[in-house]
């Protein structure tokens, strides 16, 4: 049982997470196009499907909620709610959760 309003988000965001992850690994060692979305900021098709995958899930899950992300911008339904969406390729891996005041970030 949960014990905040929070908590309850942790499985299913979790959850979500593992199968975003499981689409990137169809790329891995593919020749990727590289965009370049400023001067030193780069896109691929991989994160333009991940982010899309999460995004899709969310709004599947939580369709009142406001998702912000890197390759899609800000999805706003003026919820108390916000999921930062942001596609972390460092060896410590994060998750974060929504808050009504922000958002939590821990290593899992």
């Amino acid at each position: 049982m949960p014990n905040t309003p929070t908590d309850g988000f942790l499985p299913p965001m979790s959850s979500i997470a593992r199968e975003a992850g499981a689409l990137l690994m169809h790329y891995f060692h593919q020749h990727l196009k590289i965009e370049y979305k400023g001067d030193a900021d780069l896109v691929t098709a991989a994160d333009r499907a991940a982010e899309a995958l999460i995004r899709d899930r969310i709004r599947a899950r939580w369709p009142t909620h406001d998702v912000l992300g890197e390759e899609q911008g800000l999805s706003d339904q003026g919820s108390d709610y916000r999921w930062y969406v942001c596609l972390l390729y460092t060896s410590i891996p994060r998750w974060c959760s929504p808050s009504a005041r922000g958002m939590r970030m821990a290593r899992p």
